[in-house]
């Protein structure tokens, strides 16, 4: 899969731009470098340095207006990283305009440690589809896999999520391989079944533990959002709450743990049954508990940071549901003479919600609305809309948080 990224060539003929370039092994990801018009009649090329074990491979594609390479992870890059210049030959002088400083990453995943007799799920990312991606467990009779469901993002990636058995003592690598149809659109790479990672399950008396992806956890926060609702759509697009028991292994689901946390800094999250929930931004670390049956574990360290979600990204969240828009298709009619309540539609579409939470109060906003023709209709500043005369116009609402964020939108006004 590749990815792309321009620059411009204009400044860099006296100070080289240096940029990071960092991939997954078998990855790729393609640079464009944009060409001056007076850098169009040289001949551009590149060269590698520092790549003696090719760590990297590199395509180039030159055209009139642009020069770009195209850099597959070949092998996990050393402290000493392989460099790609771009350069274009000015007479026998070498002008380099780019370089680009490389680093290939191989995917590890956490050893898993689990009970006999004991099921779990796990997640994995992978910059492909679930069709690119096959595994082996060598040893079944310790632990199976089983693959659960996948969701592929809009760059091309893909998360899975596989089901865990651990049936008897032992361990057993599991190896994970991107298939032929992983490299069909490759520039670099040949197709080919090619190793992405291997890691073990391990199956014997062992108590619960962090996933290596919770312990570092990205939440969000709004003061806006009633977080007991616990509404899983809202919390599949912004992590608003953790589920603790998916934060670990080896859970056994029977014991009905009880959870707790503790932390030093200045707390971010709480504890709220089997949830973590936000309550502020910040970052904070923490030590989790569990315990079950008057007996208390350690289980682990996890470090959490809880960024703002702009408010304007609630109300457009809000709206969803509204196919034909907060007004009627798009649409207000009003007797001449008579009166519509505008704010109240706008406050039932944009600013509350009992499904999802979410709950602007005063506080939060301020409301400007805005008549085209006001010899049609008036609007005040409470949104109340009053018709004059018969005829067409348009009104429009500007909703400005406090979070500095805004919201707009308008609908065809009729006065009959």
């Amino acid at each position: 899969m590749a990815v792309s990224f321009s620059v411009s060539a204009k400044a860099a003929t006296s100070n080289v731009n240096s940029k990071d370039a960092f991939m997954y092994q078998y990855s790729e990801k393609t640079y464009t470098v944009k060409k001056t018009k007076a850098q169009q009649k040289y001949k551009f090329d590149y060269s590698v340095s520092n790549n003696s074990d090719n760590s990297v491979i590199v395509v180039k594609n030159d055209d009139k207006t642009k020069f770009q390479v195209t850099i597959g992870g070949n092998k996990e890059t050393s402290a000493n990283r392989p460099v790609v210049s771009v350069y274009y030959k000015n007479g026998s002088k070498k002008v380099v305009v780019q370089k680009y400083v490389v680093k290939v990453a191989k995917y590890k995943f956490q050893n898993i440690n689990m009970g006999v007799g004991r099921s779990d799920s796990v997640d994995y990312k992978f910059p492909a589809n679930a069709e690119q991606v096959s595994f082996i467990v060598k040893n079944k009779k310790v632990s199976t896999f089983t693959r659960e469901n996948h969701l592929t993002y809009w760059n091309g990636s893909g998360e899975y999520q596989f089901k865990v058995n651990a049936l008897s003592k032992g361990t057993t690598p599991v190896s994970f391989y991107a298939n032929k149809s992983f490299f069909k659109n490759s520039k670099c790479f040949k197709p080919d079944n090619r190793l992405l990672c291997t890691f073990n399950v391990n199956v014997g008396n062992y108590r619960p533990q962090l996933k290596i992806n919770a312990r570092n956890l990205k939440l969000h926060y709004s003061k806006v959002v009633d977080l007991s609702k616990h509404n899983e759509q809202m919390n599949e697009l912004y992590n608003l709450y953790a589920d603790i028991p998916s934060m670990l292994y080896n859970v056994d689901s029977k014991a009905k743990a009880q959870y707790r946390i503790e932390t030093k800094d200045k707390s971010v999250v709480s504890v709220n049954g089997n949830n973590l929930d936000t309550k502020s931004v910040g970052k904070a670390t923490y030590t989790l508990y569990s315990k079950t049956n008057n007996r208390e574990l350690v289980i682990g360290t996890f470090t959490v940071q809880v960024t703002d979600i702009p408010m304007r990204e609630l109300a457009d969240y809000n709206t969803i549901e509204y196919d034909d828009g907060i007004f009627y298709n798009d649409q207000i009619g009003v007797k001449k003479g008579g009166t519509v309540d505008a704010f109240k539609t706008i406050k039932q579409a944009v600013l509350t919600d009992s499904y999802t939470g979410i709950n602007f109060k005063p506080a939060d906003y301020k409301i400007t609305y805005k008549i085209k023709d006001t010899s049609i209709a008036t609007v005040n500043s409470k949104g109340v809309i009053k018709g004059k005369k018969v005829g067409d116009t348009r009104f429009e609402f500007a909703i400005k948080f406090s979070d500095g964020s805004t919201f707009s939108d308008f609908a065809e006004l009729g006065v009959y």
